[in-house]
């Protein structure tokens, strides 16, 4: 099925205080401006291999938008997509930047210290968000110098579900 932009947006719009406030223990109402401010935000999902998005597959496309319509809407002035959990064995070209990239460029920026990644693509927590995020991302992130978290996921979040809902019944009217 089509990706529903709309419907995506309608649960990070109920959801975005959770999104967002991973770690950084200030209130939601300075929040937003602390992002836009000081914090680099970079927006993950699972990489896949570029063999699919050039037989056109729209995953990619898809995230970018979902990921700008955010960032535009939270006024965002560093944000980032990085593309996650690429095949050990992989002897093709995914799609890429992957995260340590994005890290270590931000690193080399010198424009701040925090980082707070959103897994974008993921909706729940399984081994790409509890090992790859928050041990591999942020051992490297820490390793750079960095200030690392990580927003939460959705899980099975009654406002999830919620939305879940929502966007089903749309599709069936």
């Amino acid at each position: 099925g089509r990706f529903d932009a709309d419907g995506f947006l309608i649960l990070f719009d109920r959801r975005k205080d959770m999104v967002i406030s991973g770690g950084f223990n200030i209130y939601p109402s300075d929040l937003e401006g602390m992002l836009r401010k000081h914090a680099a935000v970079i927006f993950t999902s699972h990489s896949i291999p570029l063999r699919y998005v050039q037989a056109g597959d729209p995953y990619r496309k898809q995230i970018e938008e979902a990921a700008q319509t955010i960032a535009k809407r939270m006024a965002l002035s560093r944000w980032y997509i990085a593309w996650q959990s690429k095949g050990a064995r992989a002897t093709e070209p995914w799609l890429e930047p992957d995260v340590e990239t994005i890290l270590d460029m931000i690193a080399a920026e010198k424009k701040g210290e925090f980082v707070l990644e959103v897994p974008l693509g993921f909706t729940c927590d399984h081994l790409e968000t509890l090992y790859d995020i928050d041990i591999v991302h942020r051992r490297h992130a820490e390793k750079l110098g960095l200030t690392f978290e990580r927003a939460e996921s959705l899980n099975a979040s009654p406002i999830f579900i919620k939305a879940l809902a929502d966007v089903v019944k749309k599709a069936v009217r």
